[in-house]
C-alpha cells in the first residue's frame, strides 16, 4: 500500500501539522494515520494490518493445505492448492512476496521474459491466489508444528492453532547481517542488504 512516512525528530516541521490536527505527542509514537483520517496511537503491526483489511484470524479449523511464507514458492504453491479446489491457506509473518518484493527487477522467472518487479509479481500472484479461494494469514506466524495421527497442528505465536492435512514450507531466506553493534538500528536508513534501486538515491559514493 503506498504511503509517506515521516520522522519526527528529522523533520519536525513537515510533521507539525499532522501533531496538531490530532493532538498528538511523542507519547503517542509509533502513530499511523489511515487515509479515511482514523488515528492508531503506539500501534502495533497486527493494529495496522487489521486496520487495512488484513486479517491473522483463520476462517476454518480444518484446511487440505497451509502454506507457510507467501514468497514466489509459497505464492505458487497455494495457487495450485487453490486452483485444484483444495482449501487452501497461506500464513505469512510480514507482507505477500518476500525477499523477492523488494527486488527492483526479477529476470529468472518462469512468464516474464522481460522481466518484472518483484513488487508486481507478488501483486499479480496474491491477487490470483485471491482469485481461487486462497485464505490469507498476516501478520501471523509458526511457533511449532505438531503431528497428530494423519493431520498436522500448526500453533501460532498468537496462541491460535491450524489444523491442515498437509503442509508446504516455504519460508524462503533472511539475510545474513552484520554482527557489528548498532548496525541492526541503521538497516534500511544508511545500511542496506542488497539495496534496490529505489533506495540508491539515499546513497553516496
Amino acid at each position: 500500500m503506498p504511503y509517506r512516512f515521516i520522522a519526527p525528530r528529522s523533520q519536525v516541521r513537515e510533521a507539525e501539522p499532522y501533531l496538531q490536527l490530532n493532538e498528538l505527542t511523542t507519547a503517542d509514537y509509533p502513530v499511523v494515520i489511515l487515509e479515511d483520517g482514523q488515528v492508531l496511537r503506539k500501534t502495533t503491526i497486527q493494529e495496522v494490518a487489521l486496520a487495512i483489511g488484513l486479517k491473522a484470524e483463520a476462517q476454518y479449523e480444518l484446511y487440505d493445505v497451509v502454506v507457510v511464507g507467501s514468497g514466489p514458492a509459497g505464492l505458487a504453491a497455494a495457487v495450485y492448492g487453490g486452483s485444484e479446489g483444495l482449501r487452501t491457506a497461506i500464513i505469512e509473518k510480514m507482507a505477500p512476496g518476500g525477499q523477492a518484493g523488494t527486488s527492483s527487477r526479477i529476470e529468472n522467472y518462469l512468464g516474464f521474459p522481460n522481466g518484472v518487479s518483484g513488487m508486481e509479481l507478488s501483486r499479480r500472484a496474491y491477487a490470483q491466489a485471491l482469485k481461487f479461494g486462497v485464505e490469507f494469514l498476516s501478520p501471523a506466524e509458526v511457533d511449532r508444528l505438531e503431528l497428530d495421527e494423519e493431520y498436522k497442528k500448526l500453533h501460532l505465536k498468537s496462541g491460535k492453532t491450524l489444523i491442515s492435512k498437509a503442509v508446504i514450507l516455504a519460508t524462503g531466506m533472511t539475510y545474513r547481517r552484520h554482527p557489528a553493534k548498532g548496525m541492526d538500528a541503521l538497516a534500511g536508513i544508511s545500511v542496506y542488504y542488497g539495496a534496490v534501486i529505489s533506495v540508491v538515491i539515499f546513497c553516496s559514493i
